[in-house]
C-alpha cells in the first residue's frame, strides 16, 4: 500500500509539472500571482513571516485529534509507565448507571 501511495504521489507531482511548468514559462502567471499575494502582507525586513497554513489548519486539526503532551514528555524522559499510555487525549466520557 505504501508503494502504491508513493506511486500516486509521484504521478500527481509529474502531472503538476507537466501542467504548471509550461503555463509558467509562457505567461509568468505563478510569478505574478505570488507577487500579488506577498505584496498584500506588507512584510518588513527582519520580520518573521506569518504561519498562514497553521492559522488555517490548526482549528480543523484540533477538532480531529489532539496529542497528550504530558505523555510525550514522559516518553522522552524514558519513564516505564508511559510506554503503555495513549498519545491521544480522550475527550469522550462514558456514563455508567449505578
Amino acid at each position: 500500500r505504501a508503494f502504491a501511495g508513493a506511486t500516486v504521489h509521484d504521478f500527481f507531482n509529474w502531472l503538476s509539472v507537466l501542467v504548471l511548468l509550461p503555463l509558467e514559462a509562457a505567461t509568468h502567471y505563478l510569478e505574478t500571482l505570488t507577487d500579488v499575494v506577498v505584496e498584500t502582507f506588507h512584510f518588513e525586513n527582519g520580520e518573521d513571516a506569518p504561519a498562514l497554513l497553521k492559522v488555517i489548519t490548526d482549528p480543523f486539526t484540533k477538532l480531529i485529534i489532539q496529542l497528550d503532551k504530558k505523555v510525550i514528555s514522559e516518553i522522552a524522559m524514558n519513564e516505564e509507565a508511559a510506554k503503555n499510555k495513549s498519545l491521544i487525549k480522550i475527550w469522550c466520557k462514558t456514563l455508567t448507571s449505578v
